[in-house]
């Protein structure tokens, strides 16, 4: 028993060694060429084919037959093709296509090259390699492998059993526009105003710096803003007050940002006249108190119609659906399988780890990383 596995180690070994120097023991055949195929020659000596035109792409063969029904037992055969081999690990064929039918159609089009198509063919089957070497010397077992397996589990079947059935192609138009008219505030947009201000304590004070900002530009604006606001909130970056809907909540906030009152004066103001004529009374917690104020900028309010948003809300009841799915689901789960959760109290005995020393040597430590068990799977399966 032990000579034979140590046998299947040695051979592992030395199927890795030539896997990743580009050999397979299968030969020609493992790739796709026949036993005396003459290789293929690189990419750059290779001629390259004209390129249909577009028109001649677009139109079909006159005389191009139907494509036929696939055989299921010829498909299952030929995804059964075993592209290489060594001892107990094999790579089919459809192995290769599932990987490939995986990725982005973007990604897939690298793959129309043959060079490409066997380089990645040959790195699936070092990976099996790795993966079967790594359980083999029982890295299956440790608790952070089965840690990652479970997370790719549960990946799978909330991707089976929720999201690819609750995604935005399965919200119908009806839906939508439902959603839309009951939710109306998540897709209009209210106007919004921004305003820089000064504060003062008198009004005489108040009407000298309204002189002088009617005089100046926003630089001076801002400058005495600086040098003589009382509002140390916003003196310091030239009084302003950011954006604010008409009620003087920020934007994309839910707290009142602005005093209402000069909210209100804000949406008086005009492009054409941003300064206000008068000083604006303002009762604060230190007391009566002035401000001037200038308008320095505008967002228009927008009412977008339900085809102009229809996306967007798909997007959005799909999440919401997604995420009634899941709940239900859980639900399902603990109802079907009698879940008992402890009191939180028991939470209490847990003992914590000490915060680690501060150290630059980790040769010692126990890997525990994903990448540090990828990387320690990988140095023992080479001899």
């Amino acid at each position: 028993m032990t000579r034979n596995s140590s046998l299947r180690r040695a051979l592992t070994a030395l199927g890795l060694l030539l896997s990743l120097g580009g050999v397979s023991l299968l030969g020609p055949a493992a790739y796709g060429q026949a036993p005396g195929a003459r290789r293929r020659p690189p990419a750059e000596a290779r001629p390259t084919p004209a390129r249909p035109t577009a028109a001649a792409a677009q139109t079909p063969a006159a005389d191009a037959p139907a494509a036929a029904p696939l055989d299921p037992v010829a498909e299952q055969a030929r995804r059964a093709q075993v592209f290489a081999r060594l001892g107990e690990v094999t790579l089919t064929l459809g192995e290769v296509e599932d990987d490939i039918h995986r990725r982005s159609p973007f990604a897939r089009r690298q793959f129309e090259d043959r060079e490409r198509l066997v380089a990645h063919a040959r790195e699936l089957f070092r990976a099996k390699l790795l993966a079967h070497a790594a359980e083999e010397r029982g890295y299956g077992d440790r608790p952070a492998v089965r840690t990652l397996v479970d997370r790719h589990l549960v990946a799978a079947v909330v991707r089976r059993q929720v999201d690819e059935q609750h995604g935005p192609g399965q919200v119908t138009s009806e839906d939508a526009r439902a959603y839309f008219d009951t939710h109306q505030e998540l897709f209009v947009r209210a106007e919004q105003r921004r305003v820089s201000h000064i504060l003062v304590e008198s009004r005489e004070r108040a009407a000298a710096l309204l002189e002088q900002v009617r005089a100046g530009d926003l630089r001076v604006f801002r400058r005495l803003a600086q040098s003589d606001s009382l509002d140390t909130e916003t003196n310091q970056r030239g009084g302003d007050l950011g954006y604010f809907a008409a009620d003087g909540r920020a934007a994309g906030g839910t707290d009142v940002a602005v005093n209402p009152h000069i909210a209100s004066l804000a949406f008086t103001l005009t492009r054409e006249e941003p300064i206000a004529r008068e000083p604006l009374e303002l009762t604060t917690s230190a007391g009566l108190r002035y401000s001037v104020v200038r308008l320095t900028g505008v967002r228009e309010g927008a009412h977008p119609s339900f085809e102009e948003v229809e996306s967007t809300v798909r997007r959005r009841l799909a999440v919401e659906q997604r995420d009634g799915a899941y709940r239900a689901y859980i639900a399902q789960l603990r109802e079907q399988h009698h879940v008992v959760m402890q009191p939180l109290e028991v939470l209490r005995d847990i003992t914590l780890p000490p915060p680690p020393m501060p150290s630059h040597n980790h040769r010692g430590a126990e890997p525990e990383s994903e990448e540090q068990i990828r990387a320690e799977g990988a140095t023992h399966a080479a001899p």
